[in-house]
């Protein structure tokens, strides 16, 4: 799994939360809390996590 357009913001289906993907491998991804540098790291199945968020209106 790519960064869409850059962009690696999505919105994580099993938390409802915005997360940031730091890596992804074997269809899934490494995601920590958005704005949570320092918060562990997570794995979840790619498809748990939206494609693309836009932060712009």
């Amino acid at each position: 799994m790519e960064q869409v357009d850059n962009n690696p913001v999505r919105k994580d289906l099993t938390t409802g939360g915005l997360v940031e993907v730091v890596g992804a491998q074997d269809g899934r991804a490494l995601v920590r809390p958005l704005f949570e540098p320092d918060a562990p790291t997570r794995q979840v199945p790619a498809e748990q996590l939206t494609t693309r968020i836009s932060l712009w209106r």
